[in-house]
């Protein structure tokens, strides 16, 4: 017989066993067999050429391996059937009295691995962590767990950075963008939603008030309702916006339901417009449908009451049954002649500083304003701009990305800017680039206080014009369509939502322009036909980013000034103009079913 020592054990040796005991040594090798003897110093196994002996201070475990098999299968089943948790449970429980098994250790790092990723999927890379964590702890070679866990540790060093990046999206209009940076950061940091209370709940607030410009009344109505509970000090500045996200809901749902609503569901309904008038006492609208429902349950005096409140008219009580149709009628009428209004208009930087505009210099733009406190805003939002989307056309900023400052004109009035400038009526901002021979000569965007969306939208848009004009080397024959859909798309979600509405309404009534017409377009179309000109121009170079690295797009973009724009697509990309039109087709429909999503 036999006796082996550690250091000529380097590998598995195989039994005929079909139920096998696995001796793990130190050395990281095996031996399988059949334990048929064991006492304090050694280990004697039944092998497939005789038996081995196996002193005891070079075995670190001892495995059954029928049994490792045996649950191994379950949790086979188990990660078959989705039910991730519970193998990983099993796994954990079995390892306790094998904690040597190879094949559940393996099945483990499977599972945790498994579920690592799919918390990542779901926003949520904390718990993710933990995962990953413990699937190093029993694979330290693991490349994917290393790497999962030195990203998630850089994230935590960069939340300071993005938590302050997320306070100012606020600050500029780019709630949604805000609110998805918050939600990230509480993964990483928590007690960052604590800390930022109050900015989150003007996020909720801004955010809720462009989904009711778009008319996504009960969309709106949730973030205000979040928007309260985080800072009830909100009710007073967004007053009218929360009254009329709450009252359009019950409108709809009136419109909707109404002719299957129950008296208590009526009752419920009046209860809600009894809360919404303290919000606004004198509003016809709130009156007329606190009458709807008073006429529903059949308490008309009440109702001739309201309607008459509408009306401005005097009621007798004896005679408000007979006169409850006359007035609800006078009283839809007086509605449709007074509709509710729904105005935007951020009046924080109307004020005009008399006198010449002021200079405001950052490291790459120069503010020439009479508003100090939009000019401040403008500053740090150029700055943010060109770092972020520079990044369309390359990983990142070149140290010195144009050798002049960019000018910006804040004019004092759109007036004064038109005159300035003398562009369309329909232009709320513009850029103008000068070059000889390719070498810079002068730049600037020019807009003016009081333009929707500047700070949230438009200077992102300018912005990427600058740019774009850099980036070829400041060539002047950019397409038009080119030129513009690359900026639009640097512009927020609701500028997409605005342009899915504008295609959806073009394609239904027969108006959408051909490729041939968006490509050949030389210039701006009709102020009519702008807005589906850049809808559409956004649609086409969406469809061609998207084939392939933001490399390709800047040489694409490069190559458009030398050549044919189809034909640069398929030097670049590969593609004919059949195959690109079948992308923009997709593009438009994915873009319009963004009106069908929750």
């Amino acid at each position: 017989m036999k006796r082996f020592a550690l250091y000529i054990l380097p590998v598995v040796l195989a039994a005929v066993a079909a139920r096998a005991d696995v001796v793990h040594l130190k050395n990281g090798g095996s031996v399988r067999g059949e334990v048929i003897k064991q006492d304090d110093k050694t280990i004697t196994l039944k092998v497939s050429y005789g038996t081995v002996i196996v002193d005891r201070d070079h075995i670190t475990g001892i495995e059954k391996e029928e049994a490792s098999r045996v649950i191994a299968a379950e949790v086979d089943a188990m990660l078959k059937d989705g039910h991730i948790d519970a193998a990983i449970d099993r796994l954990e429980n079995a390892l306790k009295s094998s904690p040597d098994s190879a094949i559940l250790t393996d099945r483990l790092v499977s599972a945790c691995r498994r579920k690592a990723e799919t918390l990542q999927q779901q926003g949520k890379p904390s718990e993710a962590d933990a995962f990953w964590r413990r699937v190093l702890a029993l694979d330290a070679h693991n490349d994917a767990a290393a790497d999962a866990v030195k990203r998630f540790e850089e994230m935590k060093r960069n939340a300071p950075a993005a938590e302050a990046e997320a306070q100012f999206l606020v600050s500029i209009g780019r709630e949604r963008e805000a609110l998805e940076m918050f939600d990230a950061l509480e993964t990483t940091t928590p007690g960052a939603a604590a800390r930022n209370r109050k900015a989150i709940a003007l996020a909720r607030a801004e955010y809720g008030r462009r989904l009711l410009e778009l008319k996504l009344f009960p969309d709106s109505k949730r973030q205000y309702d979040i928007a309260l509970k985080l800072d009830p000090d909100l009710l007073a500045p967004f007053k009218h916006e929360i009254f009329l996200a709450r009252f359009s809901v019950v409108v709809a749902d009136i419109n909707r339901n109404g002719k299957a609503m129950t008296r208590e569901q009526w009752l419920s309904t009046l209860e809600e417009l009894k809360a919404l008038e303290t919000y606004e006492p004198e509003n016809l609208h709130v009156h007329y449908a606190m009458g709807i429902c008073l006429a529903e349950m059949k308490r008309y005096g009440e109702a001739a009451v309201e309607y008459a409140k509408v009306t401005d008219t005097k009621v007798d009580a004896d005679k408000a049954l007979e006169r409850v149709e006359a007035l609800q009628a006078m009283a839809r009428d007086k509605t449709r002649e007074s509709p509710i209004l729904l105005t935007f208009h951020d009046t924080r930087f109307d004020a005009v500083r008399p006198g010449e505009p002021q200079i405001l210099e950052t490291v790459h733009f120069v503010i020439h304003h009479n508003n100090d406190d939009l000019a401040v805003l403008v500053a740090r939002a150029a700055e943010y701009y060109l770092e972020r989307n520079w990044h369309v056309f390359a990983d990142r900023m070149p140290d010195v990305p144009w050798s002049k400052k960019c000018d910006i004109y804040l004019y004092r009035s759109k007036e004064e800017y038109l005159q300035k400038t003398r562009q369309a009526e329909w232009s709320p901002a513009m850029t103008s680039t000068s070059a000889i021979e390719g070498k810079l000569e002068r730049h600037y965007i020019a807009t003016y206080q009081g333009v929707d969306d500047l700070l949230s939208s438009h200077l992102s848009h300018e912005i990427t014009h600058a740019i774009h004009g850099a980036v070829v080397n400041y060539k002047s024959t950019i397409p038009t369509w080119l030129r513009e859909g690359t900026a639009v798309r640097q512009e927020p979600w609701f500028k997409r939502l605005r342009m899915a509405h504008v295609i959806r309404e073009a394609r239904d009534g027969g108006k959408l322009m051909t490729m041939e017409q968006v490509t050949g377009q030389k210039g701006y179309p009709d102020a009519s036909l702008v807005n589906l000109f850049y809808s559409q121009s956004y649609a086409l170079v969406e469809a061609i980013q998207q084939s392939g690295t933001r490399e390709q797009f800047a040489q694409f973009c490069r190559l458009a000034e030398n050549v044919e724009p189809l034909a640069a697509v398929r030097q670049v990309y590969g593609i004919d103009t059949a195959e690109l039109k079948t992308r923009w087709e997709k593009h438009q429909t994915d873009l319009v079913s963004l009106l069908d999503a929750p």
